[in-house]
């Protein structure tokens, strides 16, 4: 799958605003399968990956097993290719965002990686 690997945050928002590059330097995703990890420093999140492949732009339904966001599903969207991952995800309620974008008054979180590994 083309997900599979170890993906370095480069950059993120929420809610419009964006993050400081210092605080991505530390965040990185493993995809293995359909399981994940997502480490912020020494903090990791654990869980099962749900991907709409026909759907446009992709779904994917983010499960937490472990960590902070067990027991929770996160809806979103994402494109890949082979050196970049673009996740857009909806942190609150339960409807997949629609666009690659984030707006004041909302919970969309888009990020940016590569692909490290």
């Amino acid at each position: 799958m083309q997900l599979d690997g170890t993906w370095q945050m480069v950059s993120a928002e929420l809610a419009g605003g964006a993050f400081e590059d210092e605080d991505v330097k530390d965040m990185r995703l493993i995809i293995k399968g359909n399981t994940y990890e997502s480490h912020v420093g020494k903090d990791c999140d654990k869980g099962v990956l749900r991907i709409f492949h026909y759907d446009r732009p992709m779904g994917l339904d983010v499960i937490g097993t472990d960590g902070p966001n067990a027991g929770r599903t996160i809806f979103a969207i994402f494109e890949v290719s082979k050196e970049s991952l673009t996740i857009c995800y909806q942190l609150e309620g339960s409807a997949r965002p629609l666009h690659f974008e984030t707006k004041p008054g909302t919970m969309l979180f888009l990020v940016r990686y590569k692909r490290t590994a």
